[in-house]
């Protein structure tokens, strides 16, 4: 099956989530903007001990400036990022996140986001990926200690129809010269290929040190080049079935047509 051309989501489809309202961001196209948050911002998800009332921390709050393509079609997404980087979890990157699930499912929404992070006095290229059934996990590959930028892919693994395997979702750290470290490979990613995901640029402060009010407390990040590659398809559609939604079934025309666009 010949693969269709690909589409780049322009400047126009973008937009914030999570605004903070830092008069100084600027986003007038996607060749260089800047993000901004004040704490306590953040995208994680992590059990909490007995006895909390609230048994799961489940964080989605950190300011994102994405579009939506469909899961189906994405393809790639890069950008390069740079801030001062200075207090223990300040971060900012990538983000990738799934539909919301439905209010009945005891499913928890899916995201993934990679990028920089501080941890142990250093900045490091730092990924996170959270599924339906699970809390977050956590991987870091420590950078120079003086680095304040880096280029950071996602890209999606080609489905291998000889041996029926699916694809997986490649992060890569980009070097100056061009290469590319593959740092993490996220399988269950297009295991479901149902909906839209918003995909786009993000920044998070989750620690506070002084009143939030303070001009210091804000993180901003610059980002440039953000591009988004996908191919223009209509989104794959589900129905839950009244078993909280845990199993999906569609129609043999729709599992046709996904099988056929994994192709």
């Amino acid at each position: 099956m010949a693969v269709s051309a690909l589409t780049t989501l322009a400047f126009s489809a973008f937009s914030l989530i999570n605004d903070q309202n830092v008069p100084a961001d600027v986003r007038h196209n996607l060749t260089s903007f800047t993000l901004s948050t004040r704490p306590i911002t953040d995208i994680w998800r992590k059990p909490r001990i007995a006895g909390f009332p609230n048994p799961l921390i489940d964080d989605l709050n950190a300011p994102c400036f994405i579009g939506k393509v469909p899961l189906a079609g994405f393809v790639s997404a890069s950008v390069t990022l740079n801030a001062t980087w200075n207090r223990l979890y300040d971060q900012g990157g990538l983000v990738f996140i799934f539909p919301a699930p439905a209010p009945e499912s005891s499913a928890k929404r899916q995201w993934i986001k990679t990028g920089i992070e501080m941890f142990n006095d250093i900045p490091n290229v730092a990924t996170v990926a959270a599924s339906a059934t699970s809390t977050a996990d956590w991987s870091l590959v420590p950078l120079a200690k003086e680095e304040t930028s880096a280029t950071i892919e996602l890209s999606r693994e080609p489905v291998n129809a000889t041996d029926g395997k699916g694809s997986s979702l490649f992060i890569y750290w980009i070097q100056k010269d061009g290469t590319k470290i593959l740092i993490r490979e996220t399988t269950w990613v297009f295991e479901n290929e149902f909906g839209e995901v918003e995909i786009g640029a993000y920044v998070a402060r989750p620690i506070r040190l002084e009143d939030a009010g303070n001009p210091s407390e804000v993180l901003t990040v610059t980002f440039s080049d953000l591009k988004v590659q996908y191919e223009n398809i209509p989104p794959v559609t589900a129905a839950p079935t009244p078993n909280n939604g845990a199993a999906i079934q569609v129609s043999s025309a729709l599992a046709t047509a996904a099988v056929l666009l994994a192709i």
